[in-house]
């Protein structure tokens, strides 16, 4: 994509960000709607692989989303801030509806407290943002070579991102498997809610 493309893509804002972010949000409803509406096969021979494919899917599109997101806004000419808001979308619209799934079964506060918790919560919000760093550099590379001599790919503030990220979901999923958080999480419930 061309320079030019690129500024005349920039006006509008359809374009640069209600496509991509409604692509990937029709996708995820669309596998949602799915993983709650495949009991008409019958059969488990069948039933099971297509469960488990919908759900890969759909795990798939909530915790990667943001790498079609952001690429596609980035290189319709989308203003950063648009792009983090538009990367944030489907995650967000996940913990909304488990805030909303678990509310059948818990309190108002229970159910904002496992929403927000640091499994939905804060591994998708700071994954995002590790992925949105990643994204970032090689979109500047791709720019780069493509029409931009002299754009700067690699800068402190996406390596800072990409880092920290990947720090915190470390300690949060894989430090002692997670058991640390999930203790820490479970005692904190404990003390709010029993």
């Amino acid at each position: 994509m061309t320079k030019k493309d690129r500024d005349q893509i920039k006006s509008t804002f359809t374009a640069r960000f209600v496509i991509p972010v409604g692509i990937t949000l029709g996708i995820w409803l669309m596998l949602t709607f799915l993983s709650t509406h495949l009991g008409w096969i019958e059969d488990a021979a069948l039933y099971r692989p297509a469960m488990n494919t919908v759900h890969v899917l759909l795990f798939v599109v909530i915790a990667f989303s943001s790498i079609a997101v952001y690429s596609q806004m980035f290189f319709r000419g989308a203003p950063l801030i648009e792009r983090v808001i538009g990367c944030y979308v489907t995650p967000v619209a996940f913990i909304i509806k488990e805030i909303i799934r678990v509310s059948e079964f818990f309190t108002f506060g229970e159910s904002l407290y496992f929403g927000l918790s640091p499994y939905p919560f804060l591994c998708l919000i700071i994954g995002q943002a590790g992925l949105m760093a990643i994204c970032e550099m090689v979109c500047r590379y791709l720019y780069m070579r493509k029409s931009v001599a002299g754009i700067r790919v690699v800068t402190a503030v996406p390596v800072l991102m990409a880092i920290i990220s990947l720090a915190c979901i470390y300690f949060m999923g894989f430090w002692h498997w997670g058991e640390d958080v999930f203790w820490l999480q479970q005692t904190i419930y404990i003390l709010l809610f029993k």
